[in-house]
């Protein structure tokens, strides 16, 4: 693990964590343990097949045996489980979808036109 990057990324997320008010109580010392033990540091980043630090429950600050190291895909998992959309936020999404498959439908009633299928 180069040390000047990781120190960017290990400042990185903690400056994060705290704007979003989550206590963050890692030092950098640990912060590099936990990834070099989970052997995914050099797979750390955003995408679903990626990995990330994330806190047991998603509760707590940022501390030795409160965080491990899990995919993208498993922390959304985690983080959606047991919650409930509301109606508002269903309808929203429902007309969302539907506007968009419209639109589809005529972007490529649009092209088979043009290309004389229809």
């Amino acid at each position: 693990m180069l040390i000047l990057k990781a120190k960017q990324e290990y400042k990185a997320q903690r400056y994060h964590a705290r704007r979003r008010g989550k206590e963050f109580l890692l030092t950098f010392e640990e912060w590099c343990l936990i990834w070099t033990n989970s052997g995914r540091y050099q797979e750390r980043g955003r995408l679903k097949h990626q990995y990330c630090m994330a806190r047991m429950g998603d509760v707590g600050p940022y501390v030795i045996g409160n965080v491990k190291i899990i995919t993208m895909s498993a922390r959304m998992s985690a983080a959606h489980l047991g919650k409930k959309m509301s109606a508002e936020a269903c309808a929203k999404m429902s007309a969302a979808k539907k506007a968009h498959w419209a639109a589809r439908r005529i972007v490529v009633g649009v092209a088979q036109t043009n290309r004389g299928v229809v």
